[in-house]
């Protein structure tokens, strides 16, 4: 066999090579984006439950203070309004 055809064969070979290693990673590259997604979702859906455990956790602050003063009940009834206008957003944004 004459050296360029050797030659040829070997960069045949080591082209072969990184074609599969890049199809490899390219899958690779394609599952960490999929996991990539599927975590920052689940960041959304738990910083949604943090901020409504929150605002269930003002409501039961206010609530069990509530008897205290007039002013915990103003706060209390601005809160259950603002629930309830937010509610009523959301009802319209499903009829639509």
């Amino acid at each position: 066999m004459d050296p360029i055809t050797r030659t040829f064969e070997q960069v045949a070979k080591k082209v072969n090579l990184v074609m599969d290693r890049y199809l490899a990673l390219k899958q690779d590259h394609s599952k960490l984006q999929e996991e990539h997604n599927r975590l920052k979702q689940k960041i959304k859906e738990k910083e949604a439950l943090l901020d409504q455990l929150k605002q269930e956790m003002n409501l039961l602050k206010i609530a069990k203070g509530s008897s205290k003063s007039d002013e915990d009940t103003r706060k209390l009834k601005l809160t259950i309004n603002e629930y309830v206008r937010e509610i009523d957003r959301c009802l319209a944004l499903l009829n639509d």
